[in-house]
């Protein structure tokens, strides 16, 4: 047993079966992690701001499955508490601010996505604010507890202490109140945040593509190539980015129960602790299989599409016949005036994505009809 002095004390071998859960899980996460960004570097996806975001969420998933597999050095720490108290407590710290990293990145997603898509407002431009923010906003709340000095050994591996040295029976009132005011309570508000900000994206783009849908049957045939089209391939690039919010909300319930269940003194809880050790890093390791998705999805659209070139490219084939696209160049086509055009009377490929075409018409403006 771990402890002798504890009225309900730990079984060291289950704390140990947890930590080489976590450890294994946090080395997958950070295997899949690194193949996703190799792949966003080798494919130059980092050039489109909506693939750096999900690349900087996956760079701090990253981080945060090395922490859990680091984890796994404290398996011995009854052999040596002396020693392997500072250390726990450092990486406890580290373990805290890379879940706010994370956390912020996924907020960083939904509120640009939020507002490009609903509120037709680009703030490409405040991308090192994100950053920024993502990365100071952790490492402050991270500090708190090192006034209280609640970090050290909760459980299986170092984090915010919820038992008085590890014993299930003895309450850690300080490390409880932090965990619940410094993470589960802020967590649970923002991811609210975003749900509700997704709702509402998901009810708008709907109702937009079904207003647009609404043409008289003459301009339906034409209009339908470029916004159903454009429609389609704005929400590739929007659905895997949404994920992000929905796996971090889910993820985190399973570990709010175990702390939960941990604030009061009872019999541990093996069960909730070996699931906890899995959907810690679990919530890196589905962000990485996203993102791999992600690119899958986009690269097999390409290639479908003619083996390369940008959706542009691909909308300029679907509404062109190819004897007119072989004498004419991609950046003078100018389509025929109707009625119901827009003003701009050439193409130019100067947008970062398929989601501005999708925007490009006021919403009280008829689309673009193409002459074919």
């Amino acid at each position: 047993m771990a402890s002798t002095s504890c009225n309900t004390s730990l079984d060291k071998d289950e704390l140990e079966r947890a930590l080489v859960i976590m450890s294994t899980t946090g080395g997958a996460s950070v295997l899949v992690c690194s193949i996703a960004v190799v792949l966003v570097m080798v494919f130059k996806l980092y050039k489109q701001f909506a693939y750096r975001l999900a690349l900087y969420q996956v760079l701090a998933a990253m981080a945060f499955g090395i922490a859990c597999t680091i984890e796994a050095v404290f398996v011995d720490y009854d052999s040596n508490p002396a020693i392997y108290s500072r250390a726990c407590q450092g990486i406890a710290s580290v373990f805290f601010c890379l879940e706010w990293v994370k956390l912020m990145f996924t907020n960083c997603v939904t509120f640009h996505l939020f507002c490009f898509a609903v509120l037709h407002k680009n703030f490409k431009r405040l991308e090192p604010v994100y950053v920024i923010a993502s990365l100071a906003l952790p490492a402050a709340l991270a500090s708190v507890p090192y006034m209280t000095n609640s970090y050290g050994r909760s459980g299986a591996w170092c984090w915010i202490q919820d038992w008085k040295n590890n014993c299930p029976s003895e309450i850690f009132e300080e490390g409880n109140v932090e965990t619940f005011a410094l993470w589960y309570g802020p967590a649970f508000c923002l991811l609210l945040v975003d749900s509700i900000a997704m709702v509402v994206m998901g009810v708008l783009l709907a109702c937009r593509v079904r207003r647009r849908r609404d043409v008289s049957r003459d301009s339906l045939l034409t209009s339908m190539a470029s916004t159903n089209k454009a429609h389609r391939s704005a929400l590739n690039q929007l659905l895997p980015l949404l994920a992000y919010p929905v796996i971090f909300f889910i993820f985190i319930l399973g570990m709010f129960s175990y702390r939960l269940y941990n604030s009061q003194p009872r019999p541990p809880n093996y069960l909730l602790l070996k699931a906890t050790a899995v959907l810690a890093p679990g919530v890196g390791l589905t962000a990485g299989v996203v993102l791999l998705a992600h690119i899958a999805v986009a690269k097999c659209k390409t290639g479908r599409a003619g083996g390369g070139g940008s959706g542009w490219w691909r909308m300029k084939s679907l509404v062109t016949p190819k004897a007119q696209r072989a004498g004419e160049s991609f950046t003078t086509y100018k389509p025929e005036p109707t009625a119901t055009s827009c003003s701009a009377t050439h193409y130019s490929q100067k947008r970062e994505s398929e989601v501005d075409l999708m925007l490009s018409c006021a919403p009280d403006r008829q689309p673009l009809k193409l002459a074919v």
